[in-house]
């Protein structure tokens, strides 16, 4: 089930956001559990983050609160709230277990160097080297369904690259090997071209997650979501090959719906 939902089950607050109108003492129970599994596997940033931004999307569109003029201003006051208690349940994270704390940082400053610094890491390292440096780019599509280790490759020192294929086997990798991969496969302007062409696939499937949601077609929603997750994860590991997932299901949807459309209509 782990290649399905993931560690984090990142579909069960959007789902969440869906339930909280109609339930809203046993989704905030639900939640409350959610944040303490999560807590429990050791999540410290990226899944706090991303399960608020996904019960968001689902309550504001299904409550259709993006209509209101008003809501921006109304939900300020709510939002500087939530982001306070996730950062205080992010600091009380590192408070107890600082990764960085070799370095000499404290739970603030590790917490910025997570975001800011391991985030970009790749991306730097690349347009350090690729963009402004003199190192020649590959010109080589077929980096990008593996790109995730091809920089790895590309930025571990040469006595410890013997261990790499080990730690892939063991699923370890670094974060957001996209766009970085495109700075060293592309000269710039060439990048930036590429880029938009191959990520028209993102907007695609939030405007079907739109269209469904407000629909009320909710467990299509649902699949569509974790669609999108599985596009997060394709495009910041730059792990193309794992698109045919994501085709494999569209294909079996449209065949569905098709099958569905027809029997409608001999029925009529």
């Amino acid at each position: 089930m782990k290649p399905i939902l993931g560690n984090t089950i990142g579909f069960f607050p959007f789902i969440l956001g869906i339930l909280f109108r109609k339930h809203r003492v046993k989704t905030i129970l639900l939640s409350i559990v959610y944040l303490v599994y999560l807590v429990g596997i050791d999540q410290k940033f990226t899944a706090f983050l991303f399960g608020l931004i996904a019960f968001m999307v689902s309550h504001v569109i299904v409550n259709k609160l993006y209509k209101n003029d008003n809501f921006l201003v109304f939900k300020k006051r709510y939002l500087i709230i939530l982001a306070s208690l996730l950062f205080g349940l992010v600091w009380f994270k590192y408070n107890n277990k600082n990764p960085y704390k070799h370095l000499g940082f404290s739970p603030v400053e590790s917490i910025a160097y997570r975001a800011f610094g391991l985030q970009g890491h790749l991306f730097w390292g690349t347009a350090e080297r690729y963009i402004i440096g003199d190192a020649e780019n590959s010109w080589n599509i077929s980096e990008l369904p593996y790109g995730m280790h091809t920089l790895m490759f590309d930025f571990t020192p040469d006595h410890r690259k013997q261990y790499l294929e080990e730690a892939w086997q063991r699923g370890v990798s670094w974060t957001n090997g996209y766009p970085a991969i495109l700075n060293r496969a592309f000269p710039l302007p060439i990048a930036l071209v590429f880029h938009f062409v191959i990520f028209g696939f993102v907007p695609l499937f939030y405007a079907l997650l739109f269209k469904a949601l407000n629909g009320g077609n909710y467990l299509v929603s649902v699949i569509f979501f974790q669609i999108t997750l599985w596009l997060f994860n394709i495009y910041s590991m730059s792990y193309f090959f794992r698109l045919g997932k994501i085709l494999a299901i569209l294909v079996i949807l449209s065949l569905i719906s098709f099958i569905f459309q027809k029997l409608k209509y001999d029925s009529n």
